[in-house]
């Protein structure tokens, strides 16, 4: 069986949805994960995830001294334009692998090997879960340095990883580099060729074999409510149950709710709203926010009848509207004062 480690560096907090990512790779036993990173390491974890304490200085440190330029890092999310070369970079830890790959940690995994066969990973070299494009949530790689070094057929690869910017370089095709020269002052733009169209060029002259396929859910395509399940390791979605490589969270991200992270169960939901494993908890909180909805509803109604009653009162009872007004319970809105 190919061995197959998913290298991810992160550097800052946890996401809050993180144990539910723990929980989801406890059931991707023949699926190792290696974690470059500065945040804590949680004190209960699966036993197939590694994590290698490092900072963004030790990133720069070592993607330097594999590529052979210095490299300087400022903002983490820059190294999503590396992922193509971590099979270089991260190479001594991926020893012993037949693939390695590069994710996020927006996702949480269903069944990998139940799309990911062994059959598919000695007939492909590349296999990534779009059929548009190479994505950086879900890549692998057979681990050889012909694969590894496919982001060097791109001659000025290394200007997108001394560069600042973001460039995608990971999936895009033609990428569109500005140069900056001081001295003199001018102005130069190239085009790079990305990742995807690198390996499609290879597999155009039959010199690699890819598996581009549409495996995943994701909320940012789903035009929907949806309701997905978790269930030991396999992930699928309610009604129709059809079943996931994984679902990344994407745009949920600000608006995902996430009860504690500690002793989640092997059985949990995914919605459009939220990531909850309590049904009990769920149905209390639906009833809670339909009854605010309410609450703020009959406020407004009496808010407009408090201000007709007002108005009413200023022109017909004046001496009974400013008592009622002295105890606070007569209101007068903008559109009345104008017109009295």
């Amino acid at each position: 069986m190919n061995k197959i480690c998913i290298v991810i560096p992160y550097f800052g907090k946890w996401p809050n949805w993180f144990g539910f990512f723990l929980k989801s790779c406890e059931f991707d036993p023949t699926v190792n994960w290696l974690i470059y990173t500065d945040c804590k390491t949680p004190e209960s974890h699966p036993k197939n995830i590694e994590f290698i304490k490092s900072t963004l200085n030790d990133f720069n440190k070592l993607a330097s001294k594999k590529l052979g330029f210095e490299i300087n890092v400022r903002n983490p999310y820059k190294i999503c334009d590396f992922r193509p070369a971590f099979g270089v970079i991260f190479g001594d830890y991926l020893k012993g692998y037949g693939f390695w790959g590069h994710g996020d940690l927006d996702v949480i995994y269903g069944n990998i090997r139940r799309f990911i066969t062994d059959d598919i990973l000695k007939k492909y070299d590349i296999i990534t879960s779009l059929k548009e494009h190479i994505v950086g949530h879900f890549t692998l790689f057979k681990n050889t340095q012909k694969i590894n070094e496919i982001f060097k057929n791109e001659p000025n690869y290394n200007l997108v990883f001394k560069s600042e910017a973001d460039y995608i370089f990971d999936e895009k095709r033609d990428i569109a580099l500005r140069l900056v020269y001081k001295k003199p002052l001018k102005f130069k733009t190239l085009t790079i060729k990305g990742m995807t169209k690198l390996v499609e060029e290879l597999e155009n002259k039959n010199q690699i074999k890819t598996y581009f396929d549409d495996l995943i859910a994701d909320a940012s395509h789903q035009h929907k409510k949806f309701k997905l399940i978790f269930n030991k390791g396999k992930l699928f979605e309610e009604k129709t149950n059809k079943e996931f490589l994984y679902f990344h969270i994407h745009r949920l991200k600000d608006i995902v709710f996430c009860q504690e992270n500690h002793n989640i169960p092997d059985l949990f939901y995914i919605t459009s709203k939220k990531i909850f494993y309590n049904e009990k908890i769920r149905k209390k909180e639906k009833i809670l926010r339909i009854i605010k909805i309410v609450k703020k509803s009959i406020k407004t109604s009496l808010n407009d009848f408090l201000g007709d009653l007002g108005a009413y009162l200023w022109n017909n009872y004046p001496k009974i509207y400013y008592k009622l007004k002295k105890k606070g319970t007569i209101l007068m809105p903008e559109q009345y004062k104008i017109n009295v």
